[in-house]
């Protein structure tokens, strides 16, 4: 990585591959980018890349609802993955990440089962977490801003002994902050979070290499419900209770990555992780409003626990055949995930419209309405062969898997068995010019297995996805750049639409088709010293094109999916002074232009489209020795506070993300 510019990712193919030789698009968020833009979650990191949807409900402070749609197609429940291991969710919960305690996100475009088995046909997101470096290093920064904003951070590194056999990195974190969702003028959804993070190295020779990687993470936020009339009538009542609503989340996982080498030409990799997530949900909403101005409220309980458990073993190997050489892959992974989510629901007390009062006592609700208990498991076989020849580089990978899901009703002691068993493909050709152009072609395939049965007790087929992507990249020889520009066509078969023969009912059957096709263009570069480029646009006309009708005989074919964009784009440049009295000085700003969804599957309700304005100031003063270690730096996103709304059903709306203004000291040795 050369600042916001990274020219190779592992995620595309499991080896250190330059992205111009991977037949898929590619996007990565740097550590230096995250940081100029100080990046705290998930929407936020990408913002400015092409492809993926970045916060399609609105500036939602809970971790579940932080939630990218890459190409049309949510990447939450099977497209998040840190060091290329699955993230695991239940049904309310999902493991979360510290963006703080990442090095890196790369985003693969398109169905990628094929490396990493079941999983959504948008693609894949990898975050790559802060590893032990071999030079001392340290960091030390405070934080404070909008909303009551308070934050520190800590990232230590370095060898532990001369010979650098053994190194750490300790990287922690802390916030205690308020979000712009207030009950009343001194309570406010809160937004904390305290994480640790440490990690070891051993390297017991120079072929062999051992790294243990522990966190732990607790967030504490709320459901941001304000009260909206069906005629789109919006308010800033909330409908929660600051003494009843809650998101709590405890999480711990544990983990190592091995890499030992056998000579020159083949390399093992072990990875594996363990995870143990606690969520403790408590939401309260309005159920119905009387002509008085009264709000009848429902409140509701959920209790989560999600155990996971990750491994992928992988040999790689390089060889030659005549005038081919090969980086071969093989490799086998298995993955579990269990989890117990419990539900409980009942009544909450009234509000006035008037003269809403909050602090009410609310009382626990008693009756369970869901109790159920899953157990997923995964096990992959996979190969793949990387074959140049001249300037022509093709990629042949293929894969099997065998999921298996048991999922107990405790309500009813119903038990529903399940077993997939499906073939991954993916293959492309890429021609690589000696100047740094590369057309590529590709195509894939991926699986994801469906929950549930028909009327008939049938369990429903997995949905498959099938992608043909082409397009050009582009990596400059004066210059630090990696340009991209992608056309894709992208089908998922075997949705679930309503049952036609039982309309009163909530039964399903396989027959829908949503279909993604779309340009994505993305560029980012570092054209001169100090100046740092990200361009994005995406044009994705996602739409329903198989459904059957629902009960009042409507179908949705040919309407767009809800929550998604059919175009957006955005620019951002920062450039830092490099010389003169102002060397250290940088200002960077940049435009996010987002355009209209619709919030519901109907296409009834329009969310209208809006262009928001980041800025960013900082300042470093490297050439005065009493102050080279510190950096100023101050973030405004939403510098206009443009008021845009987010509604995602016909009567639950949310507000955008308000003007946020952050400041941050660093001081690093």
């Amino acid at each position: 990585m050369q600042g916001y510019v990274a020219s190779r990712s592992t995620a595309g193919t499991k080896t250190n591959a330059s992205i111009l030789e991977v037949p898929q698009s590619i996007s990565v968020v740097t550590r230096r980018q995250m940081e100029v833009r100080n990046v705290q979650r998930e929407g936020e990191a990408f913002r400015y890349t092409a492809g993926v949807f970045a916060e399609p409900y609105g500036a939602d402070s809970r971790p579940l609802f932080d939630a990218p749609i890459i190409r049309g197609f949510d990447a939450t429940t099977n497209g998040l993955y840190r060091d290329g291991l699955r993230e695991a969710n239940g049904v309310w919960g999902r493991f979360l990440t510290e963006f703080y305690g990442l090095e890196r996100v790369d985003v693969l475009k398109g169905p990628s089962s094929v490396l990493y088995g079941q999983g959504g046909p948008g693609g894949v997101i990898d975050k790559v977490t802060k590893k032990p470096t071999d030079n001392a290093r340290g960091e030390v920064y405070m934080q404070g801003g909008t909303f009551d904003r308070k934050q520190g951070a800590v990232d230590f590194s370095g060898p532990l002994d001369a010979d650098k056999r053994f190194l750490y990195r300790i990287v922690g974190m802390v916030r205690d902050s308020e979000t712009q969702f207030r009950y009343d003028g001194d309570k406010s959804v809160p937004d904390i979070r305290q994480y640790v993070a440490p990690s070891l190295t051993w390297r017991p020779t120079d072929d062999t290499s051992l790294t243990i990687l522990g966190d732990w993470l607790h967030n504490r936020s709320a459901g941001p419900f304000t009260l909206t009339f069906a005629n789109q009538s919006y308010t800033r009542i909330m409908t929660g209770d600051p003494s009843f609503n809650k998101s709590d989340v405890t999480q711990g996982t544990v983990g190592y990555r091995f890499e030992h080498k056998l000579g020159d030409a083949i390399t093992f990799r072990q990875n594996m992780r363990y995870g143990a997530h606690d969520l403790q949900y408590n939401n309260m909403t309005a159920s119905s409003i009387t002509a008085t101005g009264i709000v009848n409220r429902s409140a509701t309980m959920i209790d989560e626990q999600i155990y996971s458990f990750a491994l992928d073993n992988a040999a790689e190997t390089k060889f030659a055949t005549g005038p081919l050489e090969h980086t071969a892959l093989a490799g086998i992974d298995y993955q579990s995930a269990t989890y117990t989510t419990r539900t409980r629901a009942g009544g909450g007390p009234t509000l006035s419209l008037v003269y809403p009062v909050y602090g009410q006592l609310v009382t626990q609700p008693t009756t369970v309405t869901s109790y159920s208990h899953q157990t997923a498991t995964q096990l992959g076989f996979y190969g793949q062969d990387q074959i140049k020849f001249d300037n022509f580089v093709l990629t042949i990978g293929a894969r099997y898997d065998d999921a298996r899901s048991t999922t107990t009703n405790y309500r009813t002691s119903a038990v529903a068995i399940k077993t997939d068993n499906e073939p991954s493909y993916r293959v492309g050709l890429n021609y690589l010019f000696a100047f740094g152009l590369a057309p590529y072609v590709g195509y894939s395939r991926a699986f994801l297995p469906t929950a549930g049965t028909d009327f008939g007790g049938n369990p429903f087929k997995p949905t498959f996805a099938e992608q043909i992507e082409g397009g050009l990249k582009y990596q400059p020889q004066d210059f630090p750049g990696m340009f991209a520009i992608a056309y894709f066509d992208l089908t998922q078969q075997n949705v679930l639409t309503p049952d036609p023969a039982r309309p009163a009912t909530t039964y399903k059957v396989q027959t829908g088709e949503v279909n993604s096709n779309g340009l994505e263009v993305q560029a980012t570069l570092n054209p001169i010293p100090g100046l740092d480029i990200v361009a994005a646009y995406t044009h994705n006309p996602v739409r329903v094109t198989k459904d059957n009708a629902n009960s009042q005989g409507v179908s949705f074919i040919g309407r767009r999916p809800a929550y998604i964009a059919k175009d957006y784009g955005s620019l951002w440049a920062d450039y830092t002074i490099q010389d003169g009295s102002a060397r250290g000085f940088g200002i960077g700003a940049g435009v996010r232009a987002i355009g209209p969804t619709y919030a519901d599957s109907a296409n009834t309700v329009q969310n209208k489209g809006y262009t928001l304005v980041d800025l960013t100031l900082h300042y470093e003063p490297k050439h005065i020795p009493e102050l080279e270690r510190f950096r100023l730096q101050l973030n405004v996103n939403n510098l206009l506070d443009r008021l845009h709304i987010v509604c995602t059903a016909t009567t639950n709306c949310q507000w955008g993300a308000e003007r946020s203004i952050v400041g941050t000291l660093f001081y690093r040795w």
